[in-house]
């Protein structure tokens, strides 16, 4: 190894543990003022995701040193790890049977619409919500023990199970079946063509609220706080 590269290597090196210090005397400083060094969060997978980024990347600006680490369920599955203490706080759906150790708040909300493919047999005809009944609606599975066995939306004799968003709307567009996304996640196809939006006599799309969820015991510390606020409806 010449000078010039063993001299390049170690202020390289150097680099990195100026830059290790300082993230260390960040977290420590943030420690003595009292917000919390790690926070996990669970997310709905309804919630927009693209709002979700911008408030992580807002939340690392403003309290530097935080660690977080993140996971995304679908219904009960939310409120589960909350409950379980694998996360401090949860961004989900309310459960009519909610936990008495859990505490939620109104934070937002989604609206939820019926697509199928522009070749799917319930792109055409009337009786619509009859005919929906008997043909392949594509679900979402929900993961958790607190819901285990119940369908929200389910109206099909005939389910297909997918464990995400994506794989969901890839079926639908693929003319396999029908189901309810998330109006965000679909406005782009239905404006397209790709997706075709069903009425089913329901008036409309279906209106989703979302609750942050915590421990009662463990509330939110200063930045689970402001993400909470951030990710919230304007007031």
């Amino acid at each position: 190894m010449t000078e010039h590269l063993r001299r390049g290597r170690q202020a390289a090196d150097a680099r990195a543990v100026d830059e290790r210090v300082d993230r260390l005397r960040a977290r420590a400083g943030a420690i003595a003022s009292g917000v919390e060094a790690r926070l996990s969060l669970a997310v709905d997978v309804l919630y927009p995701m693209a709002r979700l980024l911008e408030g992580l990347r807002e939340l690392g600006e403003r309290f530097v040193g935080v660690e977080v680490n993140l996971r995304t369920e679908a219904m009960g599955a939310v409120a589960s790890l909350v409950q379980d203490g694998s996360c401090q706080i949860g961004i989900g759906v309310g459960l009519i049977e909610a936990p008495r150790a859990l505490s939620y708040q109104p934070l937002t909300h989604v609206s939820l619409v019926c697509v199928c493919a522009p070749t799917h047999p319930l792109a055409t005809g009337d009786d619509v919500w009859l005919r929906a009944r008997h043909e392949i609606q594509i679900v979402v599975s929900d993961r958790s023990a607190l819901t285990a066995g119940r369908d929200h939306g389910v109206v099909s004799a005939r389910t297909w199970r997918v464990a995400d968003l994506d794989s969901k709307r890839a079926l639908l567009a693929g003319g396999f079946g029908w189901g309810r996304m998330p109006e965000h996640r679909v406005r782009d196809a239905i404006d397209n063509g790709e997706l075709v939006e069903l009425e089913l006599g329901e008036g409309g799309p279906i209106v989703v609220p979302l609750v942050s969820i915590h421990r009662t015991a463990d509330p939110p510390g200063p930045a689970a706080s402001w993400l909470l606020s951030y990710l919230a409806d304007p007031s």
